[in-house]
């Protein structure tokens, strides 16, 4: 099982959201992590079909060479429900549409919420759902059809710390035999799940790698240093600082630069967060 795209580009009027993008993907969980903006819309609506590329190509195959782009499934950055519906009758709303026919409805359905833990909601409308729980019913939607490449598109926007656990457990426990891409702005999404990393800014892509390998390339380029507090805003402005710590008078910074940023400023190991500052100038 493979998803392969090659030389992927696409251009809306003037902006080139994709540039000629490539790589291959094998069963594991992916974070595609960049800023508002960097393209990574635009790459899943080119795997899902939804977008038609001004060239190169999208091709999904299993072990045969055989096409799979029906074994595919996707949560969008805003799934829509019928507000009116019961978790169970939208997920035989989007059985029918995906013409999908398990041997047991009832318990394929039952099987799906159970999973997403919402075997408990009963009768009750999607419209009195938390958004935690709509996005996880987005999750039974996607999953439906036993896809191979599951894409979420910015799924933990809006969700309080508790769902978005709830939610990265869930993705986790899908990427041993499949491929899933989840892609995100949110850098901590990614930090916990993901095997590897494709970080996408206007519309090219950056780097890709495991964590360790990423992060490698900027070691030596993190510092923490401590500043009187009144100079915690021009330091701000001179250097891509992630984290400000206030110890009274004084401020502890951790920046991410070149060079040695202060006389007590010293190296310190970088995390996927100083990455996105590192390559993307903001996180």
């Amino acid at each position: 099982m493979e998803l392969s795209i090659r030389n992927v580009t696409k251009t809306y009027g003037k902006k080139r959201a994709l540039s000629n993008f490539s790589l291959d993907f094998k069963a594991g969980v992916y974070g595609l992590l960049g800023p508002n903006g960097a393209g990574k819309s635009t790459l899943i609506g080119t795997i899902t079909g939804l977008v038609k590329a001004d060239c190169g190509s999208v091709l999904f195959t299993d072990e045969d060479g055989n096409k799979l782009h029906n074994k595919l499934g996707y949560l969008p950055q805003y799934q829509s429900y019928y507000k009116n519906y019961s978790a169970p009758e939208f997920l035989r709303y989007m059985l029918a549409l995906k013409n999908y026919k398990p041997e047991n409805t009832s318990k394929y359905i039952s099987d799906l919420l159970e999973l997403v833990n919402l075997g408990d909601v009963g009768k009750k409308r999607i419209g009195t759902f938390s958004g935690g729980m709509k996005q996880r019913l987005g999750i039974a939607q996607a999953l439906i059809g036993e896809p191979s490449v599951l894409i979420f598109d910015e799924p933990t926007a809006g969700l309080d710390p508790k769902e978005r656990v709830r939610f990265r457990n869930i993705i986790s426990s899908l990427g041993s035999d499949r491929i899933v891409i989840l892609a995100t702005h949110i850098v901590s999404d990614i930090e916990y799940i993901a095997n590897e990393i494709i970080l996408l800014n206007d519309g090219v892509m950056v780097d890709f790698g495991t964590q360790r390998e990423i992060t490698e390339k900027i070691d030596g380029k993190v510092w923490e240093f401590v500043c009187d507090s009144h100079d915690v805003l021009e330091i701000m402005s001179k250097l891509r600082v992630s984290n400000v710590v206030s110890m009274g008078e004084q401020c502890k910074i951790r920046a991410v630069c070149d060079d040695k940023p202060s006389a007590n400023a010293k190296n310190i190991a970088p995390d996927l967060e100083d990455v996105c500052l590192y390559s993307f100038g903001e996180l």
